[in-house]
C-alpha cells in the first residue's frame, strides 16, 4: 500500500514537471505546438490536451474539488483553446491536486479501488 507521503511527493513532482514543460514550451510559436508530428496525439499541443484532460477526469473521481472534463473523448485534443490558456489550467489542476493530496490519511488509501468505463 502507498503511504500518504508517497501521495504528496508524486504531487509535488507532477506540479514540478509540468511547470518545468510550460517554460520549455512557452517560446515555441503555436504553429509548431500544433504541427502533426506523428505521435499518438498529432501533435505537441494535442498530447497536452490529453494529459490535462485525462488528468482532469481521473481529479473528478477522487475529490468534488476538480469538476469532470466537460468534453468526451472525441473532444479532449482540443480541450483548451490555445498554449496560454492550457498553461493557466495545468496550474490550477496541478494546485487542485496538491490541496488534495495534502488531506490525503493512511485510511483514505486502504482497501481496493474499483472503477470502471
Amino acid at each position: 500500500m502507498i503511504e500518504p507521503g508517497y501521495v504528496r511527493k508524486m504531487a509535488q513532482y507532477n506540479a514540478w514537471q509540468n511547470r518545468q514543460l510550460s517554460v520549455m514550451l512557452e517560446p515555441v510559436p503555436e504553429a509548431d505546438l500544433r504541427a502533426d508530428r506523428g505521435a499518438f496525439f498529432g501533435s505537441i499541443f494535442g498530447t497536452l490536451n490529453h494529459l490535462l484532460w485525462a488528468d482532469t477526469l481521473w481529479m473528478s473521481r477522487f475529490t468534488d474539488a476538480v469538476q469532470p472534463a466537460q468534453v468526451g473523448p472525441e473532444g479532449q485534443l482540443d480541450f483548451t483553446p490555445t498554449f496560454p490558456v492550457w498553461t493557466a489550467e495545468r496550474f490550477t489542476l496541478d494546485g487542485a491536486i496538491r490541496l488534495w493530496a495534502d488531506k490525503m490519511h493512511a485510511v483514505d488509501l486502504a482497501g481496493t479501488l474499483t472503477w470502471s468505463s
